[in-house]
């Protein structure tokens, strides 16, 4: 496989996750999105250390598929949206925020 259909792949997968992810919480749990969506990556991570640890699924194939994804372009990807965000309780507090 190619690092463009390993990257395509993977990005696939997050936006699959993340789309079912929102539709389950829009649907039954009305969780803040940002909330949801890390309530699920980290049960889907204790799910993942649970079935590595019944024996039903290979934790090294696991490893060894995060270990080879690229978050370097993940960090440049959102490095860009980070302008874009303003809270705006923080123009009224005394503490400098850089």
């Amino acid at each position: 496989m190619s690092g463009a259909e390993t990257f395509f792949g993977t990005f696939g997968a997050v936006v699959t996750f993340a789309a079912a992810t929102s539709y389950l919480n829009h649907r039954y749990l009305h969780l803040p999105s940002t909330i949801a969506l890390m309530a699920a990556a980290l049960l889907g991570s204790l799910g993942i250390v649970a079935l590595g640890t019944a024996g039903v699924v290979d934790q090294e194939s696991v490893r060894g598929w995060v270990e080879s994804l690229d978050f370097g372009t993940v960090s440049v990807s959102q490095s860009g949206t980070g302008g874009s965000v303003t809270i705006p309780w923080m123009w009224r507090c005394e503490i400098p925020v850089s």
